[in-house]
Parts: C-alpha cells; structure tokens; sequence
C-alpha cells in the first residue's frame, strides 16, 4: 500500500481529513469523545499557533481547514492532535472494558505488553487551497457532510462543525477563526 504524500507547505490554507481504523464510527459514540476532540484542538491550536477556519466531526472521520504559520510542522500537530485525542478515547474504553477494544486491535508491536490499538489510520489527506473558489468549495463540504452522510436532515442540525460559528456567530463550542460572516441562508 502507498502512502499519502505529506505537505508541510505555507502560506496556504490547507484541507485535512482523518479517518479512523477501519472506518469504526467511534468518534461519536460516547458524548465525552467530541468533547476530547474539541479540547485537544483548541490546546494544539494555541500550542501551534493554528488558525483554525472550519471544521467537521462525524462518526469515523474528521475535516479540518486551517493554517499554520511557517516555524510550525502540519505533521508534528497532526501526530499530536490525533494521538491524543485517541489516547484520551482508548482510556475511556479500556475503563469500560469496551468491546469496541476488539475492532481497534492493531496486533502486538514490539515490547508493548498491551498490544496496539488504533483509533485513527496512520495516514492523513491533506489538500492545499490555492483559491478563494476552492475555499468556500470546501467549507460547504464540511458543512453538507452530515446531511450527506445522513447524519443530519441540515447543516446546521450537526452539532459538531463550524456550521454554527459562520451562519450564528456562536462559539461556544471552539472558536473558529471565520473567514467571512454568513447569515443562516448562506449568504455573505
């Protein structure tokens, strides 16, 4: 299997998806696991210096647009980001004796009595906005993915995305850096 290319690129706003192990839907299942995603991107946003400008949270995925400024590694904030956020949420499942545990075995590796788990695949899909057309391509992407996926009858029926932080200026989940104001039809 080949591997992604990697971009530590700057000056460019940049699309990144992750999916999970084997596409298990866990990101959602348990309420406190949006809550783990949310604050760790904020902590390493602010460790980062990352302007985050949209965002989605699905069951086995997630959609990130941001930026991150030129003395900053996208693959150092992804390993740190993604890693914690699946240490937090195995913890939580370790706890309960989940049997969610079984489809996250990944076999043993090395030393590690416990085996290895996973909660995200290694890869991640990193795609460069080189345009203000391919921009707001990719916000509504974000923003139409839980309806798509039907998970929501409308956008801004999915808590977890910045759906609500552009169409009611509300931030009360994580501050997003908005690129410009809409009302709740969509327009500027």
């Amino acid at each position: 299997m080949s591997r992604l290319k990697k971009y530590d690129q700057h000056n460019y706003i940049q699309f990144i998806t992750a999916v999970t192990y084997k596409r298990i839907p866990v990101l959602t299942m348990d309420g406190r696991f949006p809550k783990f995603f949310l604050e760790n991107l904020e902590f390493y946003r602010g460790k980062y210096d990352f302007m985050l400008h949209g965002f989605c949270l699905l069951p086995d995925h997630f959609h990130i647009l941001g930026y991150l400024p030129e003395n900053q590694k996208l693959s150092d904030f992804l390993r740190d980001f993604k890693g914690f956020t699946a240490k937090k949420i195995l913890d939580i499942l370790k706890q309960g004796k989940s049997s969610l545990l079984e489809k996250l075995w990944a076999g043993q590796k090395g030393r590690r009595k416990d085996g290895l788990y996973k909660v995200f695949q290694e890869d991640t899909f990193v795609y460069n906005i080189f345009s203000e057309r391919k921009l707001e391509e990719k916000l509504d992407y974000i923003h139409r993915n839980p309806v798509e996926a039907g998970l929501a009858k409308e956008e801004k029926d999915w808590p977890y995305s910045s759906w609500r932080n552009y169409h009611l200026g509300d931030h009360s989940l994580i501050k997003v850096d908005v690129l410009y104001e809409m009302d709740e039809a969509g327009k500027e």
